[in-house]
């Protein structure tokens, strides 16, 4: 009997823990049904706004898209109805080019016709030493080759490669106009030139833009040779300029430039003199590549030298050519030439027998040296990319020491 009432007590016990718990668990499920009812609410209202704010900002996209189409169309009605050569016949309009000397004749001369070798001691001296030597005048060649001459030459590696409208050649003329030459013959190239000094008198700007936008794509492939390309962005004209208009293409020049696509075969070819009378960011937005000429070498001129002189007969084999290309830092391969060439009359050559050729000949010419400025120092503290490349140098000269210091701490341990 005493263990039929535990048993009974037991039972009861434990039906009274299970009603108490089932209570417990109906109250959290009609709490949880609320919370779960009032969040979807909630959540619902959130995601119909979200909807709406989609839906009208895809509305307002449309519309603006459709508003950007219909200006295009109606810009280009109007560049299609402004045809200022409309009933003229190409060879008209050529002829009118001509005559403006806007279409010029270039000087035929190929790219391995131009002094100038690779630097081959530039990655010994960036190896051993950590310095950036300038690169000389055949490794400006080879970018020259590579921007300019095979993206012209080649309308199926312009359409894959880097699209470059733009390129300025920074330093004197005896060495970018050869260059401009170079490009034109290489390529088979009309020569457009553009001058802003000369333009101002001869058309309206207008016009000016038309011949130098469409009528190039008539006679592709086109060099249109900006020449003087530091005129339109002078931080102040001189005052011997101002009434010839240096800047009468400042508006005009980035539409030249942009109407220039991959499938046409036209290149911009600035060149510029004084490129520090102008503002390095106006020629950095103009101009996709900026390429200045390198300081000559002691090699360089030796070799000009020898070339120029050694040409007439009886001049001594064993003649002091390092000392002349020491002390002619500065000069200009025009200058030693025609120097030579004044000096070497049929008189001095005759008496080069008896009277030998002597240094001090040509004192004259090297006494009047004047130390120019160079173009290759004015590109390294100005354009942002011979900056970046300081900074790049920087880093890889800290990544060498640290490790460096690393294999050392090895080595010791």
């Amino acid at each position: 009997k005493e263990e039929r009432q535990a048993r009974e007590a037991w039972f009861d016990y434990c039906e009274r823990g299970y009603e108490k718990q089932r209570e417990i668990w109906e109250t959290e499920a009609e709490i949880n049904d609320e919370i779960n009812r009032s969040v979807r609410l909630a959540a619902d209202v959130n995601i119909r706004n979200n909807l709406e704010i989609l839906r009208t900002a895809l509305k307002k996209g449309k519309v603006k898209r459709q508003r950007e189409k219909i200006q295009k169309e109606r810009k280009e009605d109007k560049t299609e109805s402004k045809d200022l050569t409309e009933g003229m016949e190409t060879w008209q309009v050529y002829e009118i080019m001509v005559k403006n000397q806007m279409i010029q004749k270039y000087y035929p001369i190929l790219m391995k016709e131009l002094e100038g070798e690779y630097s081959f001691k530039n990655h010994e001296l960036r190896r051993k030493f950590g310095d950036d030597p300038p690169p000389s005048l055949g490794d400006l060649y080879q970018v020259i080759k590579e921007f300019c001459i095979f993206p012209l030459a080649d309308i199926r590696l312009r359409k894959n490669a880097p699209l470059i409208q733009s390129v300025l050649f920074i330093g004197p003329k005896c060495y970018t106009y050869p260059i401009v030459d170079a490009i034109c013959t290489e390529t088979g190239s009309v020569l457009f030139y553009l001058n802003p000094l000369e333009v101002a008198d001869k058309f309206p700007l207008d016009m000016v833009e038309h011949l130098f936008t469409k009528v190039p794509k008539l006679f592709e492939p086109v060099v249109i040779h900006l020449d003087g390309a530091e005129k339109p962005y002078y931080k102040k004209e001189p005052p011997d300029e101002v009434s010839k208009q240096p800047k009468f293409l400042t508006r005009i020049l980035p539409k030249i430039i942009g109407y220039i696509q991959r499938r046409s075969r036209v290149l911009v070819v600035g060149t510029s003199q004084k490129p520090w009378e102008a503002s390095a960011r106006g020629l950095m937005r103009i101009f996709a590549k900026i390429i200045p000429i390198p300081d000559m070498d002691h090699h360089f001129y030796e070799k000009i030298w020898r070339e120029s002189i050694m040409r007439y007969r009886g001049v001594a084999r064993g003649f002091d050519y390092p000392t002349l290309a020491m002390l002619s830092k500065g000069l200009k391969q025009v200058d030693i030439e025609t120097t030579v060439y004044r000096l070497m009359t049929t008189d001095k050559i005759l008496s080069l027998k008896y009277q030998p050729l002597k240094l001090e000949e040509f004192e004259i010419l090297l006494t009047t040296v004047q130390e120019p400025r160079s173009y290759w120092t004015w590109a390294q503290n100005n354009l942002k990319t011979f900056k970046a490349r300081k900074k790049m140098l920087k880093k890889e000269k800290k990544k060498e020491k640290e490790t460096k210091e690393k294999n050392l701490m090895k080595e010791q341990d």
